[in-house]
């Protein structure tokens, strides 16, 4: 007996189920060597939820292999992962600390220590873009949930919807650390490269509730593309309503030609 049942779906090519008899498999020794394990790894669980089929597509493989790659770069982007002591294990805290922490710790990993939330990185000094580190703890949540609910490939849409982030903000070698973490069951063989010889001796990050929950945003004001003025405002403000804003933030000594806005980064009033 069990209360659950997980079954997967069939996996499905130019439009027919996968058989040796109809011709249409796929070599998997042909796809491990050409992109590697990760890669195919990647493609079966991003694809398609285990429940349902799953339509074979050689482009998707590469998307993948893609993804895998931006990954790479992004590790030069924050510099060496170096591991610092907010991440270890400490296996003689006790558990009566982590249950009166504000910190919410996910059914999958044994998460003691809030001290790991710091914005700043004890060891290297880095820091995060506000919303990096908002994004950071909802990814946390999210693929956590996900996982426990086999949900896999939504996991792996909110991870790689942070890798895209990254890319256009400042993050910090830890929060980065915390995202190969996330990766590690989807992709073991290059988060343990990039988390080196300290890969099974971390444990899974924890989120805090209130930064999931963030609902303010920093926006930049510039006049003429110069920068004038930081404020701070409502996620869902309108862009009209942001304009006015703007407006009423900085002194403005010339003719308004013009009012730029970048949604969710800055507005460039334009004389």
């Amino acid at each position: 007996p069990f209360i659950n049942l997980l079954a997967q779906g069939m996996v499905i090519k130019d439009g027919a189920k996968m058989s040796k008899s109809k011709g249409n498999v796929v070599d998997p020794d042909e796809i491990l060597g050409k992109y590697g394990a990760d890669t195919m790894r990647l493609f079966i669980l991003f694809a398609s939820p285990p429940t349902k089929q799953l339509e074979w597509d050689d482009k998707g493989i590469e998307g993948c292999w893609r993804f895998i790659n931006r990954i790479y770069r992004l590790k030069d982007r924050v510099g060496d992962v170096d591991n610092p002591e907010s991440l270890r294990v400490h296996s003689q805290q006790s558990t009566v600390h982590s249950q009166q922490s504000t910190v919410h710790s996910p059914k999958i990993g044994d998460v003691d220590d809030p001290q790991s939330l710091r914005v700043h990185s004890q060891k290297t000094g880095d820091c995060d873009d506000p919303e990096i580190l908002a994004l950071l703890h909802k990814t946390i949540k999210i693929v956590s949930r996900d996982i426990e609910k086999f949900s896999f490939n939504t996991a792996l849409a909110r991870l790689m919807e942070f890798t895209n982030e990254c890319y256009q903000k400042k993050v910090s070698k830890d929060s980065f650390k915390k995202f190969l973490l996330l990766l590690f069951p989807f992709a073991p063989h290059l988060a343990s490269e990039l988390l080196q010889d300290e890969a099974l001796n971390l444990k899974w990050p924890s989120y805090d509730e209130s930064l999931t929950k963030k609902e303010e945003i920093l926006i930049v004001i510039q006049i003429n593309g110069k920068l004038k003025a930081r404020i701070t405002v409502p996620s869902d403000i309108s862009e009209n309503e942001l304009k006015e804003r703007a407006k009423r933030e900085v002194a403005i000594n010339c003719e308004i030609r013009n009012i730029i806005v970048v949604p969710k980064r800055l507005v460039n009033i334009v004389c």
